[in-house]
C-alpha cells in the first residue's frame, strides 16, 4: 500500500528471521533483495536537488497518478 509521509518522518523496516529473501522495490523502478537483519531507513536527505519538469502535471496530478486515485480498482490482477 502507498504511503503518504510527512517530510519530518523516519520509515525504518527490518526483515525478521524466518522470512527468507525480500525484495524491495523503490517507486516502480529498482529492486534490492534484502535478508534477514537487513535494515532500510527512510527519511529526508540533507542534500536538495532541482529536477527537471517534462510535462505540465503538478505534484498532485502525479500523486492521484500513482495511488491510482479516482480509478475503479483491477479485479483478478
Amino acid at each position: 500500500r502507498p504511503l503518504i509521509l510527512s517530510k519530518s518522518s523516519v520509515l525504518e523496516m527490518s526483515v525478521e528471521s524466518g522470512h527468507g529473501a525480500v525484495s524491495l522495490t523503490i517507486d516502480g523502478q529498482l529492486a534490492y533483495s534484502l535478508e534477514t537483519g537487513h535494515k532500510v531507513i527512510v527519511k529526508t536527505a540533507d542534500h536538495h536537488v532541482n529536477l527537471i519538469r517534462f510535462s505540465d502535471s503538478s505534484f498532485f496530478d502525479v500523486l492521484r497518478q500513482k495511488l491510482h486515485l479516482g480509478r475503479w480498482p483491477k479485479i483478478g490482477m
